[in-house]
């Protein structure tokens, strides 16, 4: 199946070669001039998200039958959209080697025909961008934004300018720029402001803007945009948009200590993110749900699903999930006083987020390493963690972060 190795049982093996015959049996009676294939994708959305089916082996089957048998007999656009149709669905399954070579194909039969079809070749060199980035490759995440953004600026797009200017401004936030995530984020707004269409964009960037304004400390401004995104969503219809702002505002309530608003946010959120299968998501909202956990010191619960985050993390090859996972297996050594463990796992954290350049993550793994080591009594070795963590912190002009982490340092002589 997959990388995340899900068994087969025999009522799964029954559920898809059954929706399987439905397909082929569709597919070979189908006349191509008279297939609305914009209907037959919802059909097919239908049939896909049946529980006990699964999902990536329908749509790459699927797809093949459509390509095998009608490629070359519909039109380029009814082509590339249902080549996106895949794209995207392999995307929010986490697979991603496959959602690429689709989204390629997109670009390929893009530049094939005319130009009419460049707001599909902007779509797909986004997602390439999004999908390099949920991989911590910044690099070659920043070169298809901007090929994007280019195209946009030279066909005139400017929906498609504003989602390149937010998806550019999500770089720089990972990277620690929040000034230019900001700009950007602002700019793309100012845009669509013009635009009726733009509410789902409108609402990502608001809820954008509150991770900005958390991770800065402002937990009432982070609150605020929250509240300006959620209706926006709402008025789309969008699941997986308000799953992302609940899990979102589950953080910020957890960073008030207010716990039980954290646990509500955290519980809608990850219902949300099941219903629609956004694997990665989930597996954030598990791995954040462990602050929670450690405030009752439940740890085993805590380990449980820290290890769960970390094997989805893996199989994504998400590097910057894997290095958070082994802070808070850090932190859960530490609760136990097994000092070398907790002392492995933070240098594993440390290491992997100076590879990938996520200082904001680096800071809050040195912090995390230096409570242990106070704790430990290795006061030398905490203050430099402590420090380091510190200069990270103001660079960001994390406000919150700045004052625990001094704190800290002051609490050292006592």
């Amino acid at each position: 199946m997959s990388k995340r190795k899900m068994e087969e049982t025999p009522e799964a093996r029954s559920d898809i070669t059954i929706i399987e015959m439905v397909v082929e049996e569709y597919l070979l009676n189908a006349q191509p001039d008279k297939i609305n294939w914009a209907n037959v994708l919802r059909e097919l959305d239908e049939v896909i998200t049946e529980p006990h089916t699964f999902k990536t082996r329908l749509i790459g089957n699927t797809l093949k039958r459509v390509i095998d048998r009608f490629s070359k007999i519909i039109s380029t656009r009814e082509l590339i959209e249902i080549y996106l149709w895949a794209a995207h669905h392999f995307e929010s399954f986490g697979e991603w080697s496959r959602a690429l070579e689709a989204f390629h194909a997109v670009i390929e039969l893009c530049d094939s025909d005319s130009p009419d079809i460049s707001d599909k070749k902007i779509e797909a060199l986004r997602w390439i961008g999004f999908i390099f980035s949920s991989q911590n490759k910044w690099k070659e995440a920043l070169r298809y934004f901007q090929e994007s953004l280019s195209l946009c600026i030279a066909t005139h797009e400017q929906e498609g300018k504003a989602q390149a200017y937010n998806s550019i401004s999500i770089l720089y936030f990972e990277q620690g720029e929040y000034g230019l995530a900001s700009e950007n984020w602002h700019k793309a707004l100012e845009i669509i402001s013009n635009f009726e269409t733009g509410t789902r964009l409108a609402a990502k960037i608001h809820n954008n803007l509150g991770i900005l304004e958390n991770v800065q400390g402002n937990f009432q401004n982070a609150l605020a945009y929250y509240s300006e995104s959620i209706p926006r969503f709402e008025k789309i219809g969008n699941t997986l948009g308000l799953a992302e702002v609940y899990h979102n505002m589950a953080m910020t309530y957890c960073d008030l200590d207010r716990w039980s608003e954290a646990e509500m946010y955290y519980n809608k959120s990850h219902r949300l993110a099941r219903e629609v299968g956004d694997i990665r998501l989930q597996s954030i909202i598990k791995l954040n749900r462990v602050k929670i956990y450690l405030n009752i010191n439940d740890l085993l619960l805590a380990e449980a699903l820290c290890n769960q985050a970390l094997k989805t993390f893996l199989s994504l090859n998400d590097r910057l999930g894997e290095a958070e996972c082994y802070k808070f297996l850090g932190v859960i050594s530490t609760y136990r006083t097994n000092w070398k463990t907790a002392s492995g796992f933070f240098q594993k954290g440390i290491k992997l987020t100076q590879k990938f350049k996520c200082p904001l993550n680096e800071a809050e793994v040195r912090y995390e390493y230096g409570q242990m080591l106070k704790q430990k009594n290795s006061r030398k070795y905490a203050q430099k963690q402590f420090e380091q963590a510190l200069i990270l912190f103001i660079r960001l002009g994390a406000t919150a972060e700045i004052k625990k982490v001094k704190h800290g340092i002051a609490n050292l002589s006592l």
